[in-house]
């Protein structure tokens, strides 16, 4: 690969860690350090499969291997990084699911004791079937949110690095 379009691509790594990662500790990252590891490790992939995927390396001119990597960035955004737009789904379902979720916190802040609930009766099967079901919605609603977090990590890291590079495209045409 080209120097300069090494160099670049170091640079908008740089840029893109200064602009999106977080430095300083928040209450997550206090309290659950497994899951910001995980969602922190989402991140550095989705930005080196950007900029993989972005940068083709090629034996041609600076210019036309911007062109090309806006291009292919411009590819990606319209038909791999698409499909992220999933508040149509996820806004009805939190709509659907926030009242029995309130009332289930109702119901926690209600009780004295963790005996006073009776899984049974309220769920209709034993306690270790409901924490089995409980564990495993938890540790798919995990993966789905990591799995979210790339790709939607990814489309951001995509639209700032296209235009980055097309703000050093009118730059080169300046220059000449």
């Amino acid at each position: 690969m080209d120097i300069k379009i090494e160099r670049l691509k170091q640079k908008l790594n740089e840029e893109v860690r200064d602009l999106y990662f977080d430095k300083e500790k928040n209450f997550f990252e206090k309290h659950f350090k497994f899951l910001v590891k995980k969602f922190d490790a989402a991140k550095e992939k989705a930005l080196e499969e950007v900029l993989d995927e972005a940068f083709i390396s090629n034996e041609e001119s600076y210019e036309d291997n911007l062109l090309k990597t806006v291009a292919n960035l411009g590819v990606s955004l319209e038909f791999k990084y698409k499909f992220i737009r999933v508040g149509s789904v996820v806004g009805p379902m939190i709509r659907m699911l926030l009242p029995i979720l309130l009332s289930f916190g109702a119901l926690l802040l209600t009780i004295n004791s963790i005996e006073d609930i009776n899984i049974k009766y309220l769920f209709g099967m034993s306690i270790p079937t409901f924490l089995t079901y409980f564990t495993s919605i938890a540790v798919i609603g995990v993966a789905v949110g990591v799995f979210y977090t790339k790709m939607r990590n990814k489309r951001k890291f995509a639209i700032y690095i296209k235009e980055r590079l097309k703000y050093e495209i009118m730059k080169l045409k300046d220059v000449e």
